[in-house]
Order: structure tokens, then C-alpha cells, then sequence
């Protein structure tokens, strides 16, 4: 790929992954983003729970919430969003974006972007983790000649696409579609985002959504939070870990003896 700046780069990030403790323990699933083009720019939307959870278990059962995961992230000038998996062998979302930041030689056309990324995560990941990232819904958005642009990939039905002038797209059906305009600001989508995310959530009890919104706009001048700025700044587990250790993060547990379970867990990963 021509946007892929050298093998040598790209192997020195391979050994990541034989020196990951964290690759098949824990896992985390993200929930929900809406992306919409408005008068003044481009809104991404995206909730903050994490739904913490124990790969080894076959049940998967969720043991315990986090409302300061970042499921959106930035590029140069351009925003993503993702639902599905939140960690890729012990990398955020996050954290795989910046490290295909780190091997481009400059972001590529935001319509030519999925299948760059696609092909750097192929070659960059393990085949069980890259199996995980590609089964994922995500948004790319910013402008592309000049045009306000959002492109798609979703990897349960294995298509992609763009739109640009005008339109949205989400993680499923809201209230938004009955609201959203493109006479309307980034500012006020946001608003209207953020009451379509929890009345989802609220409306199909979905709990693994939650915590704060972010709300990330873009412009023909750069990116901007407008709603709820991260805390924090997590590429790798390991960087969670060490906020968790210093108590900086709170937890939401499922039942109390997934106090336990979790803790365990965190301290098994890290001998």
C-alpha cells in the first residue's frame, strides 16, 4: 500500500505482539457512535462504557463497566468511531489508529482509508486479533476535496462506502434519524446524538451503554472536542492498568463478587 511508509517500521510494531501479556485475557466490548454531517462541520458522537470481560471464560459474562473508555479517536485532521470490540490484544481502538498514524506516510483519502487501515492492521496483528478488529462497525470522517465526508465499514456484512454534502450514519436506528438536518450545527446534533444514545439505551435496556458522550467536531480546520473531553489518554491496556493501580479509575461492577473476579484477574495479567 502506498500510504504504508516500510516493512522495517512495520515489523518493529509486530513485536509488540510477541511481548503482549495482555493479548487473550481480558476483553472489551464498545457500543455506540453516531456520525452526522451539519451546517458548520462534521459531529461524531460516542459514548464512554466499556464492558469489561474475561476471554478466557466461554460466557463471556460482564463483569464490570468503565464510562472512560475513548471510542472515538483522532487522525491528522480526520475523526473515527468503532462499535463492537473496544480492545485488540490488550490496544484500544485508540491505540490502533495510532499506530497506523505512526507507519503513514500522511492519512490517506478518507475514501481509500478502510482498506489501508484494513491492510496495515493484516499485516500488523495477529491473525485471531485482526479477525476481531475487522468484524468491527467503524466511521471515518473530515473533509475530501474540500467535502464534508463520512466513510463506513462494517465487518459483519463486509461492506464499506462514503457520503459527503449531507447524511449520517449510526451504530442502529435512534431517534435521530426523525431529528437530524443538515441545516443544523455541529453543536446542536450533538445534543440531539446525546439524547438519542441514552433513550436507545434506555428503550432496548441495553447496559453496556452509558457514561458521558463525547462529542468530537470537525471542520475544514481541524478536529475539536465540544462535549466531554477524555480524561485520560489509554492506547494500550497497560495504560489502563496503571491509572486502575493508582485508583484513578472507577469501576462498575455487575454483582459484588465480580470485585473479586476483576481484581484477580488485573493482578494475573500483570505477574
Amino acid at each position: 500500500m502506498r500510504y504504508i511508509q516500510n516493512s522495517i517500521k512495520i515489523l518493529l510494531l509486530i513485536s509488540f505482539w510477541t511481548n503482549n501479556a495482555f493479548s487473550q485475557k481480558v476483553g472489551i466490548n464498545s457500543s455506540f457512535f453516531i456520525a452526522a454531517i451539519g451546517s458548520n462541520g462534521i459531529m461524531i458522537a460516542s459514548e464512554s462504557r466499556g464492558s469489561i470481560y474475561d476471554q478466557t471464560d466461554s460466557s463471556h459474562s460482564i463483569l464490570a463497566y468503565c464510562d472512560e473508555e475513548q471510542k472515538t479517536a483522532i487522525m491528522g485532521a480526520d475523526g473515527f468511531a468503532e462499535t463492537g470490540n473496544g480492545l485488540y490484544g490488550g490496544v484500544f481502538f485508540k491505540g490502533v489508529i495510532h499506530r497506523f498514524a505512526m507507519v503513514s506516510l500522511k492519512p490517506p483519502p478518507l475514501s481509500h482509508l478502510f482498506a489501508n487501515l484494513l491492510y496495515f492492521c493484516q499485516q500488523d496483528m495477529p491473525v485471531s486479533v485482526y479477525n476481531l478488529f475487522a468484524s468491527n462497525l467503524m466511521v471515518a470522517a473530515g473533509y475530501e476535496n474540500g467535502k464534508p465526508t463520512i466513510c463506513y465499514y462494517n465487518g459483519i456484512l463486509k461492506n464499506k462506502g462514503c457520503i459527503n454534502t449531507t447524511g449520517y450514519f449510526e451504530s442502529d436506528t435512534t431517534i435521530f434519524k426523525d431529528l437530524y438536518s443538515d441545516t443544523i450545527s455541529c453543536e446542536n446534533l450533538g445534543k440531539i446524538a446525546i439524547k438519542a444514545i441514552y433513550k436507545y439505551a434506555k428503550d432496548n435496556n441495553k447496559q453496556s451503554i452509558g457514561g458521558p458522550v463525547r462529542i468530537l467536531k470537525i471542520d475544514s480546520s481541524g478536529t475539536y472536542w465540544i462535549e466531554n473531553k477524555p480524561i485520560f489518554n489509554w492506547n494500550y491496556f497497560s495504560d489502563f492498568l496503571s491509572d486502575y493501580n493508582k485508583h484513578k479509575v472507577k469501576l462498575q461492577y455487575t454483582s459484588k463478587k465480580n470485585i473479586k473476579k476483576v481484581k484477580e484477574l488485573f493482578e494475573n495479567m500483570q505477574r
